[in-house]
Order: structure tokens, then sequence, then C-alpha cells
């Protein structure tokens, strides 16, 4: 297997979204266990993480600190990622796909993303037909 660089977001899917997160200290984010495994076993394949987030780059210290106290593994700390209203992407995966299928190793959780990516597609065919 070839290793990957896999970005995660920090606000929302390391941690949960919570009322006012930005008015909050990083440290009093709760973290997403769930998500927080899948980075683990991410990492112990030796994949190169990376954690992105919106914040502004003086949050960097407090970011390491809160990944570092809750165990949480990365090569890369990238603040003051790109702003956008939508992403169209095809190598997007929401956090709530990996806590559906929490239990599954990352290779069935990838090849289960592709099934459902592809009757998706086939699905937006049909309706593309119907137009």
């Amino acid at each position: 297997m070839s290793r990957k660089v896999i970005a995660i977001d920090f606000d929302g899917t390391l941690t949960h979204l919570q009322d006012n997160y930005h008015n909050m200290e990083i440290h009093e984010l709760r973290p997403n266990e769930t998500i927080i495994n899948y980075v683990r076993a991410l990492h112990s394949e030796y994949h190169f993480i990376v954690i992105f987030t919106a914040r502004l780059s003086h949050y960097r210290e407090e970011i390491a600190a809160y990944l570092n106290f809750h165990k949480i593994p990365f090569d890369l700390i990238h603040t003051e990622k790109l702003r956008f209203d939508v992403l169209i992407d095809d190598r997007t995966l929401h956090p709530s796909l990996i806590e559906a299928f929490a239990n599954d190793t990352h290779h069935q959780l990838v090849d289960k993303i592709r099934l459902e990516t592809l009757s998706l597609n086939l699905n937006l065919s049909d309706v593309n037909k119907n137009e």
C-alpha cells in the first residue's frame, strides 16, 4: 500500500461542533473519539496526517497542544485553509461516514464509500436523463 497524505479538519471533525465554538478556548473543545481513533489507525499505517483549520496561524501552538494532550497523531498542522461556501471535490470524506462505519477498517470504509459514490453517480445519471 502506498503512503497517502490525509488531511483532517480540526473544528467539527476532530472536535465536536458546539455553540459558539469559535469563542471557546481550544482546550475546551470536546474531542470526537470516533474520528480520533480513525486518525490513529491511519497513522499506524504510516500515512502522512495533516490537520487543517480555518483558524489563523497564531492558533497553531494551541492546536498542537490539544492534539498532543488527546494523543492525536499528526505530521503537520496547516492553518488558514482556503475559504469557500461550497466544496466540490472528488476526495472529500464527511465525518459522519467514518462514524457510521466506525468498526470497519480503513480499506472496508473506502470500499463502502466507493460503492456509495457509484450508487450516487448512477442515481444522478438517472436524474439527468429525466430532465
